[in-house]
């Protein structure tokens, strides 16, 4: 498979430096820069939320198709200007995107990005409007990278045994929330027979934090370490006051019985210092809001706690690693 990074850093306000490098099977690696301008209106974020988290509700409800319309328009004109403002940027970048473009599905996208250019910049929506394609949809695999993170994750052999993987099913909102099932059910029927052999696939029951630390411990302890944690319930975005950090910030919402509403927020932070004391992997989040983020005008917060070395405005995805 091809590999095309784009390496984002930015210079100024709204000013980015990209460095696009294509590694292509049995070619010289090639690599191109630009420097580029880009922002969204002021209205863009808002929409782009509402489009991906609340319209699926609305579907059916006028205005909402309509308004929704509107967004998608707006957001092919977002991906075509940015891809515009990348690779067509001079002659190097043309000529390296036409080394790729016949060769999309065969690549792997990979976007690396600081903390405010990732949170200023939709790359997901990239989009090429001479075949009028999304990237993000046609790629082999299109994904972002984090830079800097805390601990690169050491990933353990898997030929002797099957990967381990730990489902976490949250529904605190019982009989009124999404089906227990409804993800569960989908990533086995996925497995053919024989892939099913090389995949060990538990629920994590009560889907509590607190049992999640006894659980993933015990794994340890057993020097048998979940490889892979997936998480399947709700994200929120907020405040808490008994929250010791300044500024809002991404959280999972947890089972918790002994709540009235049954649920325990946990942030970036606690989650990450767990995975890492435990050796998990990977994990893989199914939650609204879990990359969420604002930028902030505040500098970079460090605390004594070493697993608290975050920034005031990172997303819970961004603050685990």
């Amino acid at each position: 498979m091809h590999r095309l990074t784009i390496n984002q850093t930015t210079t100024a306000a709204d000013q980015y430096r990209v460095e696009v490098t294509l590694e292509a099977d049995g070619l010289p690696t090639r690599t191109a820069t630009a420097d580029f301008f880009f922002t969204l209106a002021e209205h863009d974020p808002g929409d782009l939320r509402w489009y991906l988290e609340d319209f699926i509700q609305l579907a059916l409800i006028d205005p909402a198709p309509k308004i929704a319309r509107r967004i998608e328009a707006r957001m092919i004109a977002i991906g075509t200007e940015l891809f515009d403002a990348v690779f067509a940027a001079n002659d190097d970048l043309r000529d390296l995107w036409a080394a790729v473009r016949d060769h999309l599905a065969d690549t792997r996208v990979e976007i690396i990005a600081d903390l405010q250019a990732a949170i200023a910049t939709p790359w997901e929506l990239l989009r090429d409007p001479q075949t009028d394609t999304p990237l993000a949809l046609h790629a082999g695999a299109f994904v972002r990278a984090q830079r800097g993170p805390a601990r690169l994750p050491q990933i353990r052999e898997t030929s002797a045994e099957p990967i381990r993987i730990l489902l976490v099913i949250c529904r605190p909102g019982a009989a009124d929330d999404v089906p227990f099932r409804s993800v569960a059910t989908r990533l086995i029927k996925g497995l053919t027979e024989e892939d099913r052999a090389l995949f060990q696939l538990d629920v994590l029951r009560p889907p509590t934090f607190e049992r999640l630390g006894q659980v993933l411990r015990a794994a340890k302890a057993d020097d048998r370490p979940y490889h892979i944690l997936h998480f399947d319930g709700h994200g929120a975005w907020g405040e808490p006051e008994d929250e010791p950090r300044p500024g809002s910030h991404g959280y999972l919402v947890f089972e918790n019985p002994a709540a009235e509403d049954n649920t325990q927020l946990v942030d970036g932070p606690t989650l990450g210092a767990l995975l890492s004391e435990t050796g998990v992997s990977a994990l893989a989040l199914l939650a609204c809001r879990s990359t969420y983020a604002v930028p902030s005008t505040q500098p970079d917060i460090v605390h004594d706690d070493p697993h608290s070395r975050v920034r005031a405005f990172g997303s819970l995805a961004q603050e685990v690693m």
